[in-house]
């Protein structure tokens, strides 16, 4: 869990500072929109990680890290989010970080659809393979069946 506030910060910090050295020189907002992307990234993964402190008890929350350090980190991220949104503002205008914002609102929402669709087909899939293995066992328990009838049909004329 610290790992990844510390990730997401750290990938914020950095998407920062190369904007902020790129982003005079940039002629289109393609050229730094890669690491524009990472910091709102970075600041999402800060969240998450923040939001799964929520429901562990306050024993494990210290045990590892301290809860105001999770909401120090996410202040942080947002703060140097918020740097970015003003460095693209200045150079470019409000209506360009709108639509980043906007463009990375549908992706993170189609990434989640196709999670969400692989993991219903991926649940699918399982339980086709359970079906396919029970006809399997039942097939195979009839085709026993059937050849020990038949070896006693083949004892009994022996005899």
């Amino acid at each position: 869990m610290v790992a990844e506030i510390l990730a997401g910060i750290a990938l914020v910090k950095a998407s920062v500072d190369f904007v902020k050295g790129n982003i005079n020189t940039a002629k289109d907002i393609g050229e730094i929109a890669g690491q524009i992307s990472a910091a709102l990234s970075g600041q999402r993964d800060c969240a998450k990680a923040r939001a799964k402190d929520k429901g562990m008890s306050i024993k494990q929350q210290f045990g590892s890290d301290s809860p105001a350090q999770a909401v120090i980190d996410a202040k942080l991220a947002a703060e140097l989010v918020n740097e970015l949104k003003f460095l693209v503002i200045d150079r470019f205008d409000l209506k360009t970080w709108d639509m980043i914002v906007e463009a990375e609102r549908e992706k993170v929402k189609a990434d989640a659809e196709i999670a969400h669709a692989q993991k219903i087909a991926k649940a699918e899939n399982a339980e086709q393979m359970q079906e396919i293995a029970v006809v399997g066992a039942s097939l195979a328990i009839g085709i026993l069946i059937i050849v020990g009838i038949g070896l006693v049909m083949w004892a009994m004329e022996v005899k």
